[in-house]
């Protein structure tokens, strides 16, 4: 059965690959990934999943790299789809802070935030996902919890 293109809207998208291509501070990345092409104006379409994939993967590369850089940091951040502000309550700055390191407008990210996204980057090239759930959580309220220990 054929789909709908969602650039021409014809009814003409064929299985294919297409190779990704991604520059990040310097480093290119890329990966020949399943797509749909449209047999018409020739636009791939690929999955949500796979482009996600792609680019956790480069993020993960960056740090096995040593790349600590704005630029290696703003798009591990977006890899993770966690916002600027997110990401500024999870290390404690302020949100203008990440916004200074990711444009290189002040000295580079400290490298403990890179080793912080590259555990969240194999967090979730597993399955997990820690990073959205802890940027999503407010700071604690005072509380009290029962804790029951083994044995």
């Amino acid at each position: 059965m054929n789909k709908t293109c969602p650039h021409c809207e014809r009814s003409t998208v064929a299985s294919a690959t297409h190779e990704l291509s991604r520059r990040i501070a310097g480093v290119t990345f890329r990966a020949t990934v399943p797509a749909e092409l449209c047999t018409s104006c020739e636009t791939p379409v690929i999955a949500d999943a796979d482009l996600q994939r792609f680019e956790l993967l480069a993020a993960r590369e960056l740090v096995a790299m040593g790349v600590y850089t704005g630029d290696a940091a703003r798009f591990m951040r977006k890899s993770l789809e966690i916002t600027a502000a997110q990401l500024a309550e999870l290390v404690d700055v302020a949100p203008e802070t990440v916004s200074r390191w990711e444009t290189g407008k002040t000295e580079a990210p400290p490298r403990a935030l890179f080793l912080l996204l590259g555990f969240f980057v194999a967090d979730r090239l597993e399955g997990r996902d820690r990073a959205s759930t802890l940027a999503q959580h407010t700071r604690p309220r005072q509380a009290t919890v029962e804790l029951k220990l083994a044995g």
